[in-house]
Parts: structure tokens; sequence; C-alpha cells
């Protein structure tokens, strides 16, 4: 979540924008992508450099094997009723949501894959394993449910549980988070436990799915649940698979994404909600989710470009929101260091979250 941009002009001072489709001869270099005009060839010791810097936060998008996602027409969903119509189903789903459970989620990503979970590293694979086994155990005995890995050119594969719809409708909903995490001053080798980022979103998503599956509830429209690689270093792995979805034909009627959940910000008592990148019309359904199931109120932020996985989906146009933890104003000071550990996150203050998801997954899967 949010790497840094502030430093962007002194790291490649002298040198000129490139449009995304000029290849050109850049050899060990990755196409960088700062805003929807902006973008630059970069090694890797240049990325991580910017990586490294203690300037401002911005989020950015490795575009080098997607250069034209976004281009193609996406087949569009029906129109959603964006309504609170499924009360009793939602709290039953709300009501199986475990906070100790939760937090043993977090609390084994963040210590037991080490000495980060590292994009292209041997522990970041195992950390996405161990997550499929989690969905696997949560899914024995339903029948309707796959879990699979999404493999990617680097170690660390995504992994997708998808909960097939009783419908006819071929329409999918999901609900992701990122499995992988890094050391902004030392990306390759540095500890980064990654508790609130984003091992507390990609283990809500885990929760939320254990949820709906002691439930019982059969969706109408697919539930799928995604913890995405790569998210560190350029959205890589989340659009992979948009691009995959984008390529099949598949029909998105929402993403939602959860990228830092467990910090609770000074005076930021809110489930707070992103409103640049994202859909308009869904994010205005989220606050009507939030007055309906949530105890706290909600709250605006804007987070820049590119700042987590739902900005794939949003530019391979698809609906996508993103509720996140404080306002970016605010934001986890510990984040991409050795200091990201599970003491310093707020179990209640996220488990405002995982309601908000299992709204979100049970109001729009029916």
């Amino acid at each position: 979540t949010m790497l840094r941009l502030g430093v962007l002009l002194s790291l490649l001072a002298g040198m000129s924008a490139v449009p995304l489709a000029d290849l050109g001869n850049h050899k060990g270099e990755r196409l960088i992508q700062f805003n929807e005009t902006y973008s630059r060839w970069m090694t890797e010791k240049a990325l991580f450099d910017y990586l490294s810097s203690d300037q401002e936060c911005s989020g950015f998008m490795d575009v080098t094997d997607h250069r034209h996602l976004g281009e193609k027409t996406v087949t569009p969903a029906s129109n959603l009723p964006l309504n609170i119509s499924y009360g009793d189903k939602v709290h039953s789903v709300i009501d199986k949501l475990s906070p100790s459970r939760l937090v043993e989620t977090v609390t084994h990503l963040s210590t037991k894959f080490r000495p980060s979970r590292y994009y292209d590293s041997a522990a970041a694979r195992d950390a996405a394993v161990w997550l499929k086994t989690q969905y696997e155990n949560a899914a024995s005995g339903h029948p309707n449910v796959q879990v699979s890995l999404f493999e990617h050119d680097w170690e660390q594969p995504s992994v997708i549980a998808r909960v097939q719809g009783s419908g006819a409708s071929n329409e999918i909903v999901i609900l992701g988070g990122h499995i992988d995490s890094i050391n902004s001053k030392n990306p390759t080798t540095g500890v980064a436990p990654g508790a609130d980022d984003d091992a507390s979103g990609s283990s809500t998503v885990l929760e939320v799915f254990r949820a709906f599956m002691e439930s019982g509830i059969v969706p109408v429209r697919t539930v799928e649940f995604h913890g995405y690689a790569a998210e560190e270093v350029g959205l890589r792995g989340s659009q992979d698979v948009a691009a995959e979805y984008v390529n099949q034909n598949k029909v998105i009627a929402a993403m939602l994404q959860l990228d830092m959940t467990l910090f609770q910000a000074k005076d930021s008592k809110q489930v707070t909600l992103v409103t640049d990148y994202t859909s308009n019309e869904l994010t205005a359904y989220l606050r009507k989710l939030v007055e309906s199931y949530c105890s706290v109120p909600w709250a605006n932020t804007q987070c820049g470009y590119a700042c987590s996985d739902h900005a794939s989906w949003h530019k391979a146009g698809f609906p996508a929101v993103f509720p996140f933890e404080a306002p970016f104003s605010k934001i986890n000071p510990s984040i991409h260091t050795v200091d990201d550990l599970v003491d310093k996150l707020n179990l209640e203050h996220g488990m405002e979250y995982a309601k908000l998801a299992a709204a979100f997954v049970v109001e729009l899967s029916q």
C-alpha cells in the first residue's frame, strides 16, 4: 500500500516521459506508471531507491506486462439494486465473524514467513500456499467452492477461492486483499512483518469467507475471495488477474479491496472510504452499508493513483471500491518497516471493516 512518489523527479532528472506503448530497448527495466499520462522505464535498483525514499507517499503501477489494460470494453453487469435488502442474512454472517480467529491469522502471516513476504521469495510462496490451505479447510464439505493458486512469473502466486452462484447470471462479486509485504529500506531481504500491510486485509478476506461458509448461505451471484501477490511492487498480481478476467470476458459486478484494516489513527473512530479512482456509485452504496451494519460512522479520504489493488480493477473498467483504516493523512507510520507488528493494531476497529466486507458480499451476491 502507498509507496513513495515525492522523490520521483530527483531520481529521474533529465529524463522525459515515455508513451506507454514505446518499448524501445529497455532490457532489465520495468515500465512504471505514476498516473494516467506519466510513466518511466526504471531498473530494479532505481525502483527500489524510489521505494526507500522518505518522501510523500503515493502509488504506482508496474504496467510492463499490461500496458493495454483498460483499452478493451468490458461486459457490464446488470444494474445492481444497491439497496439494503438482506439484513437477516448479513447478520448471520457477521455473527460468525471471529475476532480471535482473525488475529490468529494476522499473527501467523506476520510472524511465520521471514524475513518478509517479498513477492519473489520462497517465504512469499509459502505464505500464499498456507493461505490457500486455510481456504480449503474452511471450504471442506462445500461442493460449490473451488480454491486455486493463480501463478505468476515470480515466486508468489495469488490465491482465489470461488463460491459458485446458484443463479443463471455469470456475474462475479470480488473481495480482495494482498498477501505480500515489503521493507522499503531493504526490499529483497529486509524484515517486513506486514501485520497491517497487508496481513490485516488478507486475513479479513479469509475471515469473511470462513463466516460465509459457516452461515450456509448460497449466493445467487458467484463470489470470489482473492489474495494478491506483488501489490507492493506495482499491483502486478492483481493486474495479472484482472487482465485474465478481461480476456475471458468475465463479468465483474463489484470489487472491494481490503488493504490495511486494523490500525486506528488518533481521533479516527470511523470507516474511511476512498473516493478517488473508485466507483462513485458503489462507494455511495458502501456508505449505506456502514450506516446499516457498522457501529461507527463513515468518512471520506483520497489515496491518489494506484494505491492498492482496487486500482487494477478500476483501470480495467470494473466497478471497484476501497475502504481504508484511516484518512490517508493519518496513515500507519510503521508500514514497510520492521515495526509493522500485531501489537500496534486495534482488533475492535478492524472488525468494523470485516462487518462491512461481509455486508458487501452478502447484499451484492443475492
